[in-house]
């Protein structure tokens, strides 16, 4: 299970009452009252005087059963050109990643959610897995949906942004044996394409040295709020 913790870099997850709907509508009265997480640009970028060209937020809540993510991002260009789940998004478009890792502990997961509202989760046993195929797992536990303001996969439109809920059940966050209690770290990053897929913008938050979102040692510490 995951406990509440405090430090310097930390990330609050506001205690949900009731049953919250994922459907990427992110106007239900739990989202207002959550903190927002604005992305940035890595701080190497940052320490070149570059500046993020399209912006975009993050929010965290928790009950007893799961863990939920609501992003939204500003994107003039929305791509999302995978037809399915379990596929190497950030590949084919824009995609909003979250990492989840146990403080102390070397394994954590990558989860996927797409403009499509497609889905895909790897577990890595540790950062050398990254890139080998055992990560990417068929049975993806976790529960998505998105909803796009303006065309997908077309240059003839303007596009405004994209949101999306992702829902990640309590019985994922345990050890690999299924059990464990653990202080958690997180980070919530994104790959921002162009319509063609010749340009690309990574953020995240927190704010990593590099572009780099397998940086494990740079995640934030998850805090559970109360009510």
């Amino acid at each position: 299970m995951i406990k509440p913790i405090h430090a310097q870099t930390s990330i609050l997850a506001v205690n949900a009452v009731g049953k919250i709907k994922i459907n990427g509508d992110l106007s239900e009265n739990l989202w207002l009252k959550a903190n927002t997480y604005s992305l940035s640009l890595s701080q190497d970028k940052l320490n070149e005087k570059k500046s993020l060209k399209e912006n975009g937020w993050f929010k965290v809540a928790w009950d007893d059963d799961n863990l939920y993510i609501a992003i939204k991002f500003i994107d003039s260009g929305i791509v999302a050109q995978a037809n399915g789940n379990n596929q190497h998004h950030h590949r084919y478009g824009d995609v909003a990643e979250i990492f989840l890792k146990p403080k102390s502990s070397p394994w954590y997961w990558e989860f996927h959610v797409t403009p499509r509202g497609h889905k895909t989760c790897f577990n890595f046993a540790n950062r050398s897995q990254v890139g080998q195929p055992v990560a990417l797992k068929n049975k993806c536990p976790i529960k998505v949906a998105a909803l796009v303001d303006g065309t997908l996969n077309s240059t003839q439109g303007q596009d405004r942004h994209w949101s999306a809920e992702m829902l990640i059940p309590r019985t994922a966050l345990t050890g690999i044996a299924g059990t464990g209690n653990y202080e958690w770290t997180i980070l919530v990053s994104r790959y921002n394409y162009d319509e063609s897929l010749q340009w690309q913008e990574l953020s995240m938050f927190p704010i990593l040295s590099k572009s780099e979102f397998h940086r494990i040692n740079e995640y934030g510490l998850l805090q559970l709020g109360l009510e």
